[in-house]
C-alpha cells in the first residue's frame, strides 16, 4: 500500500528542511503545498526536493484550502496522513 504524507506551509523557510526530514521514508509519497511564502520557504523546498522526492504546489490560499487542494494531488487509493508543516514537532 501507498503511504502519502501531505501538508501546506506558509513562511517557514528556517524549519522547512527540518520537518520534511521528521516525516522523511524513502518508500512515502510526501505532497506539500507552500502559500507563496515569502521568506524563502519556496526556494528552500526546490533545493530539498530531490533529496527528499517532494512534489510541490502552489496556491494563494487559507490552510483549509490548501489541505483540500494538496489532497487531491496523493496517489488513489493510498493511505494518507495530513501533516501541519508550519510547526516543530519533537517525536
Amino acid at each position: 500500500m501507498t503511504i502519502c504524507i501531505y501538508g501546506t506551509m506558509y513562511n517557514n523557510a528556517f524549519s522547512v528542511e527540518e520537518s520534511v526530514r521528521l516525516f522523511f521514508d524513502p518508500s512515502y509519497f510526501i505532497v506539500i503545498t507552500d502559500s507563496y511564502s515569502t521568506d524563502g520557504t519556496w526556494e528552500k523546498l526546490q533545493e530539498i526536493r530531490k533529496e527528499y522526492n517532494l512534489t510541490l504546489l502552489r496556491l494563494k490560499s487559507t490552510r483549509g484550502k490548501g489541505r483540500g487542494y494538496t489532497l487531491k494531488y496523493c496517489p488513489e487509493n493510498s493511505l494518507t496522513a495530513y501533516v501541519d508543516l508550519d510547526i516543530i514537532y519533537n517525536i
